[in-house]
């Protein structure tokens, strides 16, 4: 085994330049495709943000609104 490692190791720096680094590599060629995916990444850059925005905002108005609706006690004499 230790005879056939370097030879691994050649084959793979011979053919390493045939490899593709990702699935979507001729993606950005295109200005229509380029545009998707800056759009998509905006979305999903945006989407957490506005998903935790949202339940502070719901925690914080449900949390007025019970506190509005508690009797005042009277104010001591």
């Amino acid at each position: 085994m230790r005879r056939l490692l370097p030879f691994l190791l050649l084959g793979l720096v011979a053919f390493a330049d045939g490899a593709a680094a990702c699935a979507v590599c001729a993606a950005g060629e295109d200005d229509r495709s380029r545009d998707s995916y800056i759009i998509a990444t905006i979305v999903m850059s945006v989407l957490p943000v506005a998903l935790v925005g949202s339940l502070v905002w719901y925690v914080r108005r449900r949390t007025r609104m019970l506190n509005a609706s508690e009797p005042q006690p009277a104010p001591a004499r």
